[in-house]
């Protein structure tokens, strides 16, 4: 992560997931402003920066946590809310077939 440096509300970076599997990649993004809030919007931006990602290094799944949750002030729903809207408007280029990704919202307890 330290290459990618401070990422922008909404930026993503991929990483490998080291000691975990040789075949993973993290996708960090970044839902906190510098004041640690959440918004609606800053998760949907999050939400459309970490498609993109899977797409471009040929992923075929991807897990995603309740972005700006706790710390961020969201409600577990209004996280839910906000990412299940932006992964259903997803911006696909019109000249191409969307890609095939699974995406499985998550979340701890």
């Amino acid at each position: 992560m330290a290459r990618a440096g401070t990422l922008p509300v909404g930026g993503a970076a991929v990483t490998d997931a080291g000691r975990m599997s040789n075949r993973l990649h993290l996708i960090h993004v970044a839902g906190l402003t510098r004041a640690w809030r959440a918004s609606t919007r800053s998760v949907i931006l999050c939400v459309h920066s970490a498609v993109s990602e899977p797409v471009r290094i040929h992923a075929r799944t991807l897990a995603m946590p309740l972005i700006g949750v706790g710390t961020g002030s969201l409600s577990p729903d209004q996280a839910r809310q906000a990412i299940t809207g932006a992964l259903d408007d997803y911006p696909h280029p019109s000249d191409a077939t969307p890609p095939d990704l699974a995406v499985r919202v998550v979340r701890y307890p």
